[in-house]
């Protein structure tokens, strides 16, 4: 079975101060994005996982795997299987990798089970914040710590963004230290970022996002990396997804593909390490 797990944007984050339980309060709009890992189930005489790319944890660590043990535990027994993920979103990206395989196993594991197309599973934020999130996949608003969901129109469905990456990976639990340091709130503009939205809209004054100077604190090339964004595409504006280091950016017209082709070729031309151009909304779940 071919499973895809498809990555997030965030429209806009506003960062709260540290809880006792260690996590920050949040308020965000999570939209899903047409790139995927595409993660291959087969049976197997022992669990376990593999990935096609270096760096990504294998064992009981590897989100999928806490995804399994956890649907195992609270719904019933599932099939022994090999998982094997070819990942095509890059980590420590703030696209929601890990979170986005965990949430396809999670609703494989749902259909397995015969309870049919799954919502956003209370409880599976035990295994990350963001993986009720991409247990539904649809648009919606994440409070809280991320895990308190409420939808949001998908009416920004097909519009293109084109997504840049450097190269590097940014750790979030280092870049919310780094917000405990300097960080401060700024004004929460999402009624802005829904009202936009329900127009068929994206309002793009309301696209801040509160972790971007701590991630300058954590790795000052993402400044420079910005900066020859904005230089490169001039005048488009960039703006940062979750804790980074992926910047996503939108042409005048979004709803055509023409610029976003144009941009990603002229990124690839001056050695962007991962770029593409790639629509928003949910795309297809299994084949």
């Amino acid at each position: 079975m071919i499973l895809w797990a498809q990555a997030k944007i965030n429209l806009g984050l506003w960062v709260g101060p540290r809880q006792p339980t260690g996590y920050h309060l949040v308020d965000t709009v999570m939209y899903p994005i047409e790139v995927k890992d595409r993660i291959v189930l087969e049976p197997s005489h022992t669990l376990r996982c593999e990935s096609d790319m270096p760096g990504v944890p294998v064992g009981n660590h590897n989100l999928m795997m806490r995804a399994y043990h956890w649907a195992r535990e609270h719904w019933g027994p599932l099939p022994t299987v090999r998982m094997a993920v070819q990942k095509h979103i890059p980590l420590g990206a703030g696209l929601g990798g890990g979170s986005a395989d965990a949430g396809a196993v999670l609703r494989w594991a749902w259909h397995e089970l015969g309870f049919g197309p799954p919502p956003a599973v209370e409880g599976t934020e035990a295994i990350g914040m963001d993986v009720p999130f991409f247990v539904s996949g649809r648009p919606a608003r994440a409070r809280h710590y991320g895990e308190l969901l409420t939808p949001v129109a998908d009416r920004l469905q097909g519009f293109w963004v084109v997504l840049a990456n450097p190269g590097w990976p940014l750790a979030t639990h280092e870049v919310y230290r780094a917000w405990d340091e300097a960080g401060r709130e700024s004004d929460n503009r999402i009624s802005d970022v829904i009202a936009g939205i329900e127009r068929g809209e994206l309002a793009v004054d309301g696209l801040h996002n509160d972790l971007e100077q701590a991630a300058f604190r954590v790795d000052p090339r993402l400044q420079a990396f910005r900066q020859a964004l904005e230089r490169w595409l001039f005048p488009v504006p960039c703006f940062l997804s979750g804790s980074g280091a992926t910047y996503y950016m939108l042409g005048s017209d979004p709803a055509d593909p023409e610029w976003a082709y144009w941009a990603q070729d002229r990124l690839r031309e001056r050695g962007v390490a991962w770029v593409t151009a790639a629509r928003l909304g949910m795309g297809k779940d299994e084949e």
